[in-house]
């Protein structure tokens, strides 16, 4: 294979994947291409700016924001490919790991409401 279409491969490697986090993005960004971030998440992007601008070495921003180097690198192709979405958090809009299985806290109101009515019941 040639080089030149090893750089063609890596290339639509890209765009695919690419593709593959827009599809997943749109519930983030509005109708006005607007993208909504914590507080946190902007404090990462303009450390991560400043580093793909040259102005912050990648070990300073690490200090700052708390992660590692390697993860401020991580961020800062990230940041390059995808812009400031890609520094948005992946678990955003997804259902908790420590959700309660839909009904269940209903189930449990309604043992305790019917625990209450007994005690009433047996407290006359």
């Amino acid at each position: 294979m040639s080089y030149l279409s090893q750089v063609e491969m890596s290339h639509l490697r890209l765009v695919r994947s690419i593709l593959k986090l827009r599809r997943g993005w749109e519930s983030i960004m509005d109708r006005n291409g607007m993208i909504t971030m914590s507080m946190h998440e902007l404090d990462r992007l303009k450390a991560i700016q400043a580093v793909a601008d040259g102005l912050l070495m990648p070990w300073r921003a690490a200090e700052r924001l708390g992660i590692s180097r390697r993860q401020v690198e991580r961020l800062t192709s990230r940041y390059r490919i995808e812009g400031a979405t890609g520094l948005i958090s992946r678990k955003r809009e997804q259902p908790s790991n420590h959700q309660l299985p839909a009904g269940l806290a209903d189930h449990a109101l309604a043992i305790i409401r019917h625990v209450q009515d007994y005690r009433e019941v047996l407290a006359d």
